[in-house]
This record gives C-alpha cells, structure tokens and sequence, in this order.
C-alpha cells in the first residue's frame, strides 16, 4: 500500500485532515519516531508542542489572568506594565500587541 493510500485511509475523505498533516510534515514539527496521527486531535496536539506556540499561550493566559482579575477596566499600557512585572516573564510591545489582537 502506498503513502497515499494510507493517507486516504486515515483522512477518511476529510480534507482538512489532510492538509493539517502535510502541514505538520512539511514544516517538520513532527517527530520522526511518532507514528502519523490518526485523528484531528492528534494533529493539534502535536501542533502545540511547538515551543513557540506554547510561549504564546502563557502570555495569552497571562492576559487573561490580568483581566479576570481586575476590578475595572484596564488600558493595554497599564496591562503591559502588568505583564513585565515579573523578570522571568519579560515580552516586547510587538509580541504582546499580537498576542491580544488574538485575544
């Protein structure tokens, strides 16, 4: 059987899958000693053992912690301000603009 025909087969006609996985091999975030995932489950979760994205979910959570906490509403420099309170924790103005466009 074929490379294509397994990737058929574990598709299941869902093209989504299917270009989520070349993605993820074509980018080479997928470890070569893991078997392909089997499902869209799988394929995120191999996506968020990238570093970078896990960064980027600590200072989204960060954010968030920040705002469920205050009482009031809060500006995005003092928010910032907020954020690089802590010295491990240091982001720059660009990464953290980013960051909350997401949010």
């Amino acid at each position: 059987m074929s490379n294509i025909d397994q990737l058929c087969i574990l598709s299941r006609g869902n093209l989504f899958f299917i270009q989520q996985l070349c993605d993820i091999i074509e980018q080479r975030e997928f470890p070569s000693n893991i078997d392909l995932p089997h499902t869209l489950d799988e394929i995120f979760y191999y996506r968020f053992l990238n570093e970078k994205i896990q960064r980027q979910i600590e200072i989204c959570r960060a954010i968030l912690e920040i705002c469920l906490a205050s009482r009031r509403p809060i500006n995005l420099n003092v928010l910032y301000d907020c954020l690089n309170i802590n010295e491990d924790f240091q982001i720059e103005w660009s990464i953290f603009l980013q960051v909350n466009s997401f949010i």
